[in-house]
């Protein structure tokens, strides 16, 4: 199974690269005593951010809730907006809404879909190695307290 996830990304990011669609994510930065919560996918290498896609009519609060839901199942209600960003380095042109939360939550009572390999709480200052660029860029952002923004993913 995961081997067919990783060769379905490879193969969206060719179209990507020849269509470049206009696509619609949101992010999450959950922040509990001090650290946030990232995950690590089953089709791509690194720490991420949580989030997803927006469906066609979907708001993207609901989006993200739903995104949380499905992949971690985690209940988050508290969502605050810390940004809107675009992305254009795999090829689609994806707008990215980013949201902050306080939410406490559990992880041992998360239920993590096929899509995520592992969740964690990392300390802000204390983050892993091989963090994704656009994750660490939007952590320190909310340590420099500049936020709600507009800008490149």
């Amino acid at each position: 199974m995961k081997i067919l996830k990783l060769i379905a990304y490879k193969l969206a990011k060719i179209y990507w690269k020849i269509f470049r669609p206009q696509t619609f994510g949101v992010k999450l930065l959950l922040i509990n005593d001090g650290k946030v919560l990232l995950v690590e996918h089953s089709y791509t290498k690194g720490y991420h951010l949580p989030g997803g896609g927006v469906k066609s009519g979907e708001m993207f609060e609901q989006a993200l809730k739903r995104e949380i839901l499905e992949e971690l199942g985690l209940d988050i209600n508290d969502l605050q907006l810390f940004g809107v960003y675009q992305n254009t380095k795999q090829g689609k042109i994806d707008t990215v809404t980013a949201f902050i939360s306080t939410t406490p939550v559990d992880l041992n009572k998360a239920k993590l879909s096929t899509e995520i390999n592992r969740a964690d709480f990392f300390s802000l200052d204390i983050l892993p190695t091989n963090i994704s660029p656009g994750s660490r860029k939007r952590i320190q952002e909310y340590l420099s307290n500049n936020f709600p923004i507009a800008k490149e993913w």
